[in-house]
């Protein structure tokens, strides 16, 4: 079993060893021992593992802008181990076909970016997430003392950005296109009550949800990248059947998920 070492992973996972060499996170596989062959129930564990590897890459490469503000190498093997997790727990061990539920991806919410930096720190409060009708909609609520951003040392303004993701698991789909908000927020005491960004979200889609905040001294990013946060705020599977001839635009990424009674 792998446990978090400040920003990185240490010990087993699956077929993998994690370890720490200065300021990079390694993955090993481990050695065979002898002629010894893998159980059947190994084999079946390192197949979800995979899959979950997977399923991080994928993810990582569509919020490719996103991962990188926070300055973290160790989001991969992070994000391997949390949808190893789920997806564990969401696959029949005899049929290996998965069983997915709405809430089967809630535990890829409060992932950040960066292991060391978490981002409901920096955040003036908790943001409003809703989905009616195909509209994701979020932002912070309009009523209440005035929500403000902290800003550190040497930055004048935050690029808070706002970007959706979408999956069609069982085709191997993943949206071209990430849905993107950005709003530049300056030091002088700027209000967020009430701001508020929409998002299009089709049925039988995975739907991950990051936010970034990147600090800027005039008009120009920091420099030092550990000052930026970032991470997931909302991940749901919608319930229903994808309809052929929406709007959406998808790339394929050859990673199928097998479903019950699919």
């Amino acid at each position: 079993m792998a446990k978090l070492d400040g920003k990185f992973l240490r010990g087993v996972i699956g077929p993998v060893i994690m370890k720490k060499s200065g300021n990079k996170q390694l993955v090993v596989a481990k050695k065979k021992r002898g002629s010894i062959k893998q159980s059947v129930a190994t084999k079946k564990a390192s197949d979800t593992f995979g899959m979950a590897s997977g399923l991080s890459g994928r993810i990582r490469t569509a919020l490719k802008e996103e991962s990188i503000i926070a300055g973290d190498s160790s989001v991969h093997p992070r994000l391997t181990s949390t949808l190893n997790q789920m997806l564990s727990k969401c696959r029949d061990p005899i049929s290996r076909e998965f069983s997915f539920k709405g809430d089967s991806f809630h535990g890829l919410v409060a992932f950040d970016f960066n292991a060391t930096k978490r981002l409901t720190d920096k955040l003036p409060g908790q943001l409003l997430v809703d989905l009616t009708d195909g509209v994701l909609k979020v932002g912070f609520p309009d009523t209440g003392e005035a929500r403000v951003l902290k800003f550190v040392k040497g930055s004048s303004a935050c690029k808070m950005t706002f970007s959706l993701v979408l999956f069609r698991l069982a085709e191997g789909l993943v949206s071209r296109k990430v849905q993107r908000h950005s709003l530049m927020v300056e030091k002088e005491a700027f209000n967020l009550n009430g701001l508020s960004f929409v998002f299009d979200v089709p049925k039988g889609c995975l739907a991950v949800l990051s936010v970034t905040m990147e600090y800027y001294h005039r008009k120009h990013p920091l420099a030092n990248s550990s000052l930026n946060v970032g991470g997931i705020c909302y991940a749901e599977l919608l319930p229903g059947e994808y309809e052929e001839g929406s709007k959406f635009l998808w790339a394929a990424h050859e990673l199928y998920f097998e479903m019950a009674g699919g």
